[in-house]
């Protein structure tokens, strides 16, 4: 049986003529850390709609100071491999908060992740639509 996803695009319709269908994706990341070799890795999954996989991506980060820090970069990846792909709008799933929540906000970030923050809100300007959405483990 297939899983079912969340629409996260209301009012997009599931044809397969649809817009929405090929403009629209959504994109899951998650991250690991190594804190004793300071390595990271990102993993990235790209639906549409319709919950069709239309891309994975993995990435090794070196040089990770935090946890964090690795969640962002994960974040940041989810935005560059949207950028590549072309797509107009875009919700980005992943089970930080703190890098969520600070994804969402528009103000000036501080913290030790604030640069890579900073690189993701100023990213944002490139999207029709755009939303950063926290689930749970």
């Amino acid at each position: 049986m297939r899983k079912q996803y969340p629409n996260l695009f209301p009012g997009a319709s599931r044809g397969p003529e649809s817009d929405e269908r090929r403009t629209s994706v959504t994109i899951y990341f998650d991250a690991t850390f190594d804190q004793q070799l300071l390595r990271s890795a990102s993993g990235l999954v790209v639906r549409n709609v319709g919950g069709e996989i239309l891309a994975s991506k993995s990435v090794i980060h070196t040089n990770i100071a935090t946890p964090f820090a690795t969640e962002a970069h994960a974040g940041l990846q989810a935005l560059k491999l949207r950028i590549s792909m072309g797509f107009n709008a875009l919700q980005i799933i992943g089970d930080s908060r703190t890098v969520i929540t600070k994804c969402q906000s528009s103000e000036y970030d501080r913290s030790t992740i604030g640069a890579i923050i900073r690189g993701i809100q100023n990213t944002k300007t490139h999207f029709q639509n755009i939303g950063f959405h926290f689930i749970p483990r």
